[in-house]
């Protein structure tokens, strides 16, 4: 009965998300999960407003933030921890950006950002860029936390940036695509997309994939913005889009995977059904790609015939975040904070049960 009104509780948060965004008003997102692996560690934010760095073996726990004997939390954290230079950055609900030590889980710096913090952030050149889920983005001195810019926005940031060839990109709800020169901030381009964009742009090549929630995935120009091609979905691409060995995936809430040819934009294939609404980029590596469903299923599935290897791995929970893949396991958070970790190639359970370190003491 508990998983029931739990499940009946998102469904609700969501329908009232979507309703939002169609009216181009500002709503709150529903809460989840993210992680990233990196050597034998597992950093994770969790819905409980805590970090913590796990053992990628075992999911034993190696630290938290804040540390459990301080006996509080941070606001609810949707975006993955990024680490970079020994410090893990990462944004949070309660409107801060946080900057922790990834050996002892100690606090390095924060920043007081102007509203939510949904998205990823990004480390380049010295510096942290990050969405403000209210206002625009942010760009700050990774070391101290020194903030080196900001760039007000009609309406939130829920995506990544994307940062590269000295330009920042990416979307925000107020219907547009932003190019920013990395360093000061100033505007170079903005495009108009017919409706929100809320997931992050990726650029290869001198172009800009960003998809809208007006059920297309855009082609831009990186230097100026402007249209080279566009692709029809069923339904808003929320997720952002995976670019490999020339092929552009992304996937829609028409439930459908797309692949195109990243020099042509013809199609390759026929898309494949997941049977789940898709809000994360699926992942690539070695020749597969893996995507994780609302409906709870992952798959991993051949890049270039978009077939499945193996049965898909059903969850029982939401997945809204991207699977990691790492040293032949696959690790993919679920709704309520539950991790799994999985065999790359046929997705059978690694660990002999899922771990959810919020409910730890």
């Amino acid at each position: 009965m508990k998983a029931l009104k739990t499940k009946i509780a998102v469904v609700v948060t969501l329908s009232i998300v979507l309703s939002g965004l169609t009216a181009c008003a500002p709503a709150a997102s529903p809460t989840w999960s993210s992680l990233q692996v990196e050597g034998d560690t597992i950093y994770m934010g969790s819905q409980a407003g805590l970090v913590f760095a796990l053992d990628a073996a075992s999911g034993a726990e190696k630290w938290r933030f804040p540390p459990a004997a301080e006996k509080k939390a941070i606001g609810g954290i949707y975006a993955a921890p990024v680490l970079a230079g020994g410090t893990l950055y990462v944004g949070a609900i309660d409107k801060y950006f946080y900057a922790i030590d990834v050996n002892t889980g100690a606090l390095r710096w924060k920043f007081p950002a102007t509203g939510r913090i949904y998205a990823e952030a990004v480390v380049a050149g010295g510096m942290v860029y990050f969405g403000d889920g209210d206002h625009g983005l942010y760009a700050l001195d990774a070391a101290t936390g020194a903030k080196k810019w900001e760039f007000k926005t009609g309406q939130g940031v829920w995506g990544r940036p994307f940062v590269g060839n000295g330009a920042v990109y990416f979307g925000s709800l107020d219907h547009h695509v932003y190019c920013l020169d990395a360093v000061s901030g100033q505007e170079r381009w903005r495009h108009k997309t017919g409706a929100a964009v809320a997931g992050g742009p990726v650029a290869s090549g001198g172009l800009v994939y960003v998809g809208a929630f007006d059920n297309k995935l855009y082609c831009l120009n990186a230097a100026d913005g402007s249209v080279v091609r566009e692709f029809a979905a069923g339904h808003w691409v929320w997720a952002s889009p995976t670019i490999a060995e020339g092929v552009v995936y992304v996937g829609s809430l028409d439930k459908k995977l797309y692949a195109f040819d990243a020099a042509t934009g013809e199609p390759r294939g026929s898309p494949f059904d997941a049977k789940g609404m898709i809000r994360a980029a699926s992942t690539y590596a070695d020749g597969l790609l893996y995507v994780a469903t609302e409906a709870g299923s992952v798959w991993v599935l051949d890049a270039g015939t978009l077939q499945p290897k193996a049965p898909p791995f059903e969850a029982g929970k939401q997945l809204l975040t991207s699977p990691v893949v790492s040293g032949g396991t696959v690790y993919v958070s679920a709704l309520g904070d539950i991790l799994y970790a999985l065999n790359a190639q046929s997705l059978t359970q690694v660990w002999p049960s899922p771990v959810t370190p919020s409910k730890r003491k």
